[in-house]
């Protein structure tokens, strides 16, 4: 699963529809689309996650639905440029990885109980080719310009549901610091435990958006804390002799050198990959290290380095796997240029014999060409 030069096949699909249409770059290795990169002039839809509604709904029927409600608010569903798949158990990821091999998009896949004891859940992302309606529950749009990826944060508290109002009202100070606000929140991932909790979580952030209507992703993580929550927001805009990413530390947090508590994004191409696995199962270490290599190839083909990354979240299955991700990261980061993060321990990462895998939002900074095909 090298992508190497030669394995690596860079695809760009255009439609005949806008002359400000955004081309997305795809790129495959092995079969498989490993990265997609979305031109800094590109609005992005971003879905809720959709659960399946019986055991008889696989994942394609899903994901079907999932590219409807991309479609009704402005999208491309047929140029997806993340999906993310939570399984409820490895049986049931192993038949979604087969239902979604036809799709075209970089997919994550992580195992865990899913809100209402439903089987799948899935969201995606895709970029604007039409002006998008306001935003609902069903998905919401971050708009062009400067964007803020805040990681995760987690207030402590006896109950899920006092947690969450402490962390959410968490979040809104911290993005309120940097000069964005409720209204510019586009989606929330919660990862939670236990995942009965979720209806409760949900109320928690109905009384806080209200009419706004915040589009919400669960995973399941194994935890002494019930709740971590991180945020996507528009962020105001930049001044003209800002870098293209700021790491950004707020007021009374302390900096990490694996992680930026915030990441601003001023300009660049987005460069989404799909969720990076070990070529070969091993212990923590070998694992780890086997996806750092992948990662690092990707982002030197795509245009992207170590040094422009915006978003991590990392999955683990295991002890060994957490504590090698914890002391690798700092060896492939500048200290003063970790990317904003969420690490979850789960239940499964979504293939089997393998402990680790994560996936990345990194930054290309230069314009993407953008190209169109008359009809």
């Amino acid at each position: 699963m090298k992508p190497t030069r030669t394995l690596i096949a860079f695809v760009l699909l255009c439609t005949p529809t806008l002359a400000a249409d955004p081309a997305v770059r795809y790129v495959e290795s092995n079969g498989r689309v490993v990265a997609a990169v979305v031109p800094e002039s590109a609005e992005l839809v971003h879905t809720r996650q959709f659960l399946s509604n019986d055991e008889s709904q696989d994942a394609a029927a899903l994901l079907h639905e999932v590219k409807r409600t991309v479609g009704e608010f402005g999208g491309d569903a047929e140029r997806l440029v993340r999906v993310n798949v939570v399984a409820s158990t490895q049986d049931v990821a192993d038949k979604a990885r087969e239902s979604l091999a036809g799709i075209r998009a970089p997919i994550t896949f992580v195992i865990g109980a899913l809100p209402h004891g439903r089987k799948l859940g899935i969201d995606a992302v895709a970029p604007v080719t039409k002006k998008p309606p306001e935003t609902t529950s069903a998905a919401s749009v971050l708009r062009a310009g400067p964007r803020l990826y805040v990681s995760g944060q987690a207030e402590k508290a006896a109950k899920p549901a006092e947690a969450a109002a402490k962390t959410i009202e968490s979040l809104v100070k911290t993005i309120e610091e940097f000069g964005s606000n409720k209204s510019a929140v586009v989606q929330a991932k919660c990862f939670l435990t236990p995942m009965s909790a979720a209806p409760d979580v949900m109320d928690e952030f109905a009384k806080a958006f209200g009419k706004q209507k915040l589009p919400l992703v669960f995973v399941e993580w194994k935890s002494d804390l019930p709740i971590e929550i991180e945020l996507i927001a528009t962020a105001p805009p930049a001044a003209p002799d800002a870098p293209a990413v700021e790491y950004l530390t707020p007021a009374g947090m302390k900096p990490s050198p694996v992680f930026a508590r915030v990441v601003r994004v001023n300009r660049g191409a987005l460069i989404y990959t799909a969720g990076l696995y070990p070529e070969k199962p091993g212990n923590g270490e070998q694992q780890v290290l086997s996806v750092f290599d992948q990662l690092q190839r990707i982002l030197k083909e795509t245009g992207g380095d170590m040094k422009q990354l915006a978003k991590a979240t990392y999955y683990v299955s295991n002890d060994d796997a957490s504590k090698q991700l914890n002391a690798i990261r700092p060896k492939y980061y500048d200290p003063q240029r970790p990317p904003a993060a969420s690490k979850a321990v789960v239940h499964g990462v979504g293939m089997k014999e393998r402990s680790v895998t994560i996936d990345m939002i990194g930054v290309m900074d230069r314009s993407l060409t953008t190209n169109t095909i008359k009809p």
